[in-house]
């Protein structure tokens, strides 16, 4: 809290806005240098340094641009004037307007040297006589602005409420220290700003390393009520960031499995909302404004240069008679283990939600594993001591043909200049055939090798002792020994551009554990747990010991409707849960079951419910599905609750499958 209070001080920002101070300070704290971990607690985390190119001087002066269409007069002011509360990312501020409102903005420029404004009133001035202490230089690691430009979206002003006010703020239960915005999000500007005059601005370097910043000395005569005058100097009193950033002896990046009390595991829910996921950018124009642009872009021109040379499409003439199908880029993060970042990766998808039926598409299909397959070949891999190796399928959609005539627009920012359009002589992503015309281009191949599908799912192929799992372009290969795997690999690469990912340990959003002189082999998914606990509120919450404490769930009076917004988080919900189940926790399957049904019509006894699964989970966040040997029988078991249904009298049935130690089905 000794942090709290010093920099709501030295920033000058009114009291009341202490949540957003706050959210700022463990923001940067999580970018400082510890002499515990001899790093940054975010480079700990995510194995990689922060960047701090974005970083000001919290409480200085922000000018943030307005959009043209919110400029009511030609001689209206372009930008508005505002005070530097926090950060979001590495791009977005959230900055506190004269009107009172939070807005989030990337488009902005800051004069660092001069003392903000703060709640609509005017800056606080403390004097420098002229011939007195004299004021240092700006640090000569303080460079020109980097201008930090995004794109235009429609804001409405005021936007939210200030938060609620109060001196001494606690790590406790105040909920002013959840950091969701809830049903209130805070509204973004548009357009950026040019550079201006580089001895205004200041930015600091792009990395903390282990040693100590250099600080800005600011003498400032202390004498109280000494009126201004023509030879007063402006200056603010805030700190530099070696204050804000590193007078901290012990900091250190707390583990969310020792993280047992209340109290902590509200402190770890906030350092982890302060230490954002990286942006990735949903049109082609943040792209172009992300900072890691040059990843970016090399991955689209990668991507480009692929399709060119699979001879994806055909340079013509639009035709009069047949619609062009708009296409976007689609940008995203390759994860491994961990959730480190393998590689940027950038697709051009086909807006195929506007083929029409019989013109442009005949059948579909979809090749995804099913979780009751991946589930028994991790078990048969555990008992047996088999290898499990993961591949990955560069444009996969790109080496199958297809018969419909289409035709798409040129890559956006790798267009040849003209009017032609693409037509289509491979799949894209996007199209609705495109998943079809891969896994048949892929089993065609697959049965060349000797391999066939299995009649229970048409996703997994088997060859004696060996496996290949399909979920669309991921591929899962178990096998008795390395030599095996490697000759499916060899055969994989020389017809397809494949990437080797290695021994699986992180497979579609599991992690995946082995103890190979133990025979075990653990499923777990405590980061998607994480995640679902914390966009519903439930972090925080009391564990229970079940999922569902009784069965006396009913239908909602008659005449009931659900509000919009309680249906709409109660389906998000559900539906989260939902694949929780699917996938590593069945011990929920009859809860999720039982709530599901309400789905249409929720009323508040339902969602209690629902949060009575999600406390369950909050207790057993780091329970796994295991598989040990040795090989079993498959056993199943079934059983049912005799007209449970309150409603209707129904009964209710239920089953379990296994191979081993751990469930299947």
């Amino acid at each position: 809290m000794d942090k709290l209070h010093s920099t709501l001080l030295s920033s000058e920002v009114n009291k009341k806005w202490w949540p957003e101070i706050l959210r700022a300070v463990c923001y940067l704290c999580n970018r400082s240098p510890s002499s515990v971990i001899n790093k940054t607690p975010y480079e700990a985390w995510f194995n990689e340094k922060p960047d701090l190119s974005h970083i000001r001087t919290l409480g200085s002066t922000a000018y943030a641009l307005k959009p043209e269409r919110k400029r009511r007069k030609l001689a209206d002011t372009k930008a508005i004037k505002c005070v530097l509360l926090g950060y979001e990312g590495s791009q977005i501020y959230r900055l506190l307007t004269p009107f009172g409102s939070v807005i989030r903005t990337s488009n902005v420029h800051f004069q660092e040297k001069r003392a903000a404004v703060t709640d609509g009133n005017q800056p606080i001035k403390r004097t420098v006589p002229t011939g007195g202490a004299p004021v240092a230089e700006n640090n000569p690691a303080v460079g020109a602005a980097i201008p930090v430009p995004g794109e235009e979206i429609d804001i409405s002003e005021p936007a939210t409420a200030p938060p609620p006010t109060g001196n001494n703020p606690s790590m406790g239960n105040n909920p002013a220290l959840h950091l969701d915005e809830g049903n209130n999000p805070v509204p973004f500007l548009g357009e950026p700003l040019p550079p201006q005059n580089s001895a205004e601005v200041g930015t600091n370097g792009n990395y903390i390393a282990g040693g100590t910043l250099d600080e800005d000395t600011i003498v400032v005569d202390s004498g109280a009520n000494q009126a201004p005058n023509e030879d007063t100097i402006v200056v603010s009193s805030r700190p530099s960031l070696q204050n804000v950033l590193t007078n901290h002896k012990h900091l250190h990046v707390p583990d969310p499995a020792t993280c047992k009390t209340r109290r902590s595991r509200g402190l770890w829910a906030l350092l982890s909302q302060a230490t954002p996921e990286p942006y990735k950018p949903k049109t082609y124009k943040e792209a172009i404004n992300d900072t890691f642009w040059p990843l970016w872009e090399k991955s689209m021109k990668d991507k480009f240069d692929s399709l060119v040379a699979n001879n994806t499409w055909k340079l013509v003439d639009p035709p009069p008679d047949r619609r062009v199908l708009p296409g976007k880029w689609v940008y995203k993060l390759k994860r491994g283990h961990q959730s480190k970042i393998l590689r940027h990766k950038s697709r051009w998808v086909v807006r195929g939600f506007m083929q029409q039926e019989g013109l442009d598409y005949n059948e579909t299909f979809a090749t995804v594993v099913k979780p009751m397959s991946y589930k028994t070949l991790f078990a048969i891999a555990a008992a047996l001591d088999l290898e499990t190796e993961q591949m990955d399928v560069k444009t996969a959609f790109l080496y199958g043909n297809i018969d419909e005539e289409i035709y798409v627009a040129q890559p956006e920012g790798l267009s040849n200049g003209t009017k032609q359009v693409c037509r289509l002589n491979k799949a894209l992503y996007g199209l609705k055939q495109s998943p079809r015309v891969w896994y048949n281009t892929l089993a065609d191949y697959l049965r060349e090798l000797g391999f066939e599908p299995l009649a229970a799912d048409l996703s997994v192929f088997a060859k004696g002792h060996t496996f290949v799992a399909i979920y669309v372009d991921d591929l899962l290969l178990v096998g008795p020994s390395k030599p095996d795997i490697q000759a499916i690999k060899d055969c994989l690469n020389a017809n397809f551009d494949m990437t080797d990912l290695g021994p699986c340990s992180y497979y579609l959003g599991m992690l995946v554990t082995r103890d190979r002189p133990n025979c075990t082999l653990r499923l777990g998914q405590r980061g998607y747990m994480e995640k679902v606990l914390q966009d519903f509120s439930m972090w925080e919450s009391n564990p229970v010991d079940t999922p569902m404490a009784g069965n006396d769930l009913v239908k909602a009076p008659e005449g009931y409707q659900a509000p919009e917004d309680l249906r709409a988080t109660f389906q998000s919900a559900v539906g989260s849960l939902m694949y929780a189940m699917l996938v590593t926790r069945p011990d929920i399957a009859y809860a999720v079951s039982k709530v599901s049904r309400f789905a249409s019509n929720p009323d508040k006894s339902h969602w209690q419910a629902v949060k009575s699964i999600l406390r369950y989970l909050r207790g057993t966040v780091d329970a796994d599905l295991v598989y040990r040997g040795p090989l079993t029988q498959l056993e199943g078991y079934t059983n049912a609750d005799w007209a449970g249904d309150k409603d209707t009298r129904r009964s209710t049935s239920g089953f379990v499958f296994s191979i081993g130690s751990g469930a299947i089905s």
